[in-house]
């Protein structure tokens, strides 16, 4: 999951509209309130934010060494050791940043944590197969392969049917010509 963490609702949607046109295949969550972060925490693999909010929420982090930052902010006084977005970027720029910064692909931790069952049904869903078609290709009950979308979506955050063929698109599991 990615956290957008701010106080400026212009700044949070713009960011959050900005990923979901980069189709980055993870779970976009605007977090205004610092209450609420840290029962979140858990499942981030990823916090954008100010720099004020970042010394915030320091002290809850520490157990997740895991987490990666970028840091939003329209200083360039101070000396990040996190990698950085100024307000004053261009269009490009911005994109490029968050596309780094959200780089999903094979060596991505969501991606390892999805067993090769999974992934093939993730193939098959994203070729456009229905629950019952992908049971019969498998040779397993429908009611399997349901658990198994259940499994998918609860590990990556990705409900949709066009989510999940973004997800395999991305991280090689599917080419883009081979769809129907």
């Amino acid at each position: 999951m990615i956290l957008i963490l701010g106080n400026n609702h212009l700044i949070n949607n713009g960011l959050q509209h900005i990923l979901n046109k980069l189709f980055i295949p993870a779970k976009i969550k605007i977090v205004e309130d610092l209450d609420s972060l840290e029962d979140l925490l858990p499942e981030t693999q990823k916090i954008i934010c100010d720099f004020e909010n970042l010394k915030k929420i320091e002290p809850l982090i520490q157990d997740f060494k895991k987490i990666n930052f970028l840091i939003v902010d329209n200083s360039k006084k101070v000396e990040y050791e996190y990698d950085f977005l100024s307000f004053n970027s261009t269009k490009e720029e911005i994109i490029e940043k968050l596309e780094n910064f959200c780089n999903y692909n094979e060596t991505n931790q969501d991606f390892k944590q999805i067993s090769e069952r999974e992934k093939e049904i993730i193939k098959l869903v994203a070729s456009g197969l229905t629950n019952k078609e992908i049971a019969d290709k498998l040779f397993i009950s429908i009611h399997t392969v349901i658990t198994h979308r259940k499994n998918i979506s609860a590990k990556l955050g990705i409900k949709t049917i066009s989510g999940l063929t973004t997800y395999a698109i991305l991280n090689g599991l599917v080419e883009i010509d081979n769809l129907k």
